[in-house]
């Protein structure tokens, strides 16, 4: 079961670094997969399941919201992605924090 968003918000302020919402629905999904990945960065992001690609933009932007000073953005996979977002993010980052 995904976390809640107060859930969330407890989980990055006590995180590392940059936090990063994710699509998997538990710790062991997605965030399992990007920690090993990114483990000799792992002071500088710490990885939270978001619960699908919906849930985490609407998570980082919520979490943005009630933690302006914290760096909170997500990252999700391309199923509902066009190619023209995919091309606009490699000239500025999205306003909404999401890749």
């Amino acid at each position: 079961m995904p976390a809640s968003v107060d859930e969330l918000q407890v989980r990055v302020r006590t995180g590392r670094g940059i936090a990063v919402l994710v699509e998997g629905e538990t710790d062991r999904d997605d965030p399992f997969f990007y920690r090993r990945w990114f483990d000799d960065q792992a002071t500088a992001f710490s990885f939270f399941p978001g619960d699908g690609w919906n849930r985490v933009a609407a998570a980082v932007a919520e979490l943005r919201r009630r933690e302006p000073r914290l760096p909170i953005y997500g990252l999700v996979d391309r199923d509902f992605t066009t190619d023209d977002e995919i091309a606009g993010q490699y000239t500025a980052l999205p306003a909404n924090g999401v890749l």
